[in-house]
């Protein structure tokens, strides 16, 4: 949607003006922070290496300790490990999922090794904490093309963490990649709960599967990112400079929608005459094809 909004900009500044503009389009109506800040590199392979190789543990406590003990004066480090290891060694209960309903009584996440995003959320703020990091349960609807029945719907689950004095969201669920489902063909209860009990027994026989990865786009999501899917239902946790309502959210998805203006201009508009003809990159070789940029993005967009 930004990229849409930006090439749609650029078409409308050179059908109308005679001045270049360099500019950065956030999400229709959608406030920055003022300031970001700037998040330190880190060494994702590394890291997320470290966390996938962690041995077994009787408890989270000991587990924790492990996981951070490289890493006892970066914060972000330690945020990155304990998500890591959550996104590599936890599998999404589709039982669960596919129920519509919780199911007592079969021990804690880290015990049985799955979960639902409420469980994994919670799994993340308890290792937070005994890394000393501040971390929050966060819930509210989540997905794409939010619609008006779904407004109060607040049936998943995320976070925000507190790294070097400043809030970061991240979602483990949506970060999932790869091989992490399970019990996705299991139909009846009885059996169901006898599997989970088996691998509360021994988390050492589960297998994670060997095709797991991690979404990164999920962790320390920028805000005004992180809104386009996630709404969450306490709006102190937009994280944005100016907080939205989720009516306006959906406005700006029906308008997604059915707004046809960017792919005309994309169609109609001189661009090779104005746009491109300005291009500094067409001074050494082929100008930035902003037409055909905007058409694509476009019928992307509307498709």
């Amino acid at each position: 949607m930004r990229l849409l909004m930006y090439l749609c900009l650029c078409c409308f500044v050179c059908c109308f003006s005679t001045y270049s503009v360099e500019a950065q389009v956030p999400r229709l109506g959608i406030s920055t922070q003022k300031k970001q800040t700037k998040i330190p590199q880190l060494n994702y392979a590394e890291i997320d290496e470290y966390a996938y190789n962690a041995p077994e543990f009787r408890n989270l406590s000991s587990l924790v300790d492990y996981l951070i003990k490289p890493y006892r004066n970066d914060e972000f480090a330690k945020a990155r490990v304990l998500f890591a290891w959550i996104a590599y060694h936890v599998q999404y209960d589709y039982f669960q999922y596919n129920a519509n309903k919780r199911i007592a009584g079969l021990g804690n996440t880290y015990q049985t090794r799955v979960g639902v995003c409420a469980d994994f959320a919670n799994l993340f703020v308890e290792m937070a904490r005994k890394a000393d990091l501040k971390a929050e349960y966060i819930s509210g609807y989540a997905g794409y093309n939010l619609t008006l029945s779904e407004i109060d719907d607040s049936r998943h689950a995320w976070n925000a963490v507190q790294l070097n004095n400043k809030w970061y969201l991240l979602d483990v669920t949506w970060a999932l990649g790869g091989d992490y489902k399970a019990f996705e063909d299991v139909k009846r209860l009885k059996q169901y709960k006898r599997m989970v009990k088996q691998r509360k027994r021994n988390p050492k026989t589960i297998d994670m599967g060997e095709q797991r990865y991690i979404d990164n786009q999920w962790f320390l999501t920028p805000p005004e990112i992180m809104i386009e899917t996630h709404f969450p239902k306490n709006i102190k946790w937009q994280l944005l400079k100016k907080s939205v309502t989720p009516k306006k959210i959906w406005r700006e998805n029906e308008i997604k929608k059915t707004n046809s203006l960017p792919a005309i201009c994309g169609r109609v508009c001189p661009q090779e005459t104005q746009c491109e003809s300005r291009c500094v990159r067409g001074i050494k070789g082929e100008p930035v094809g902003i037409g055909r940029l905007e058409r694509f993005a476009a019928d992307y967009a509307m498709n």
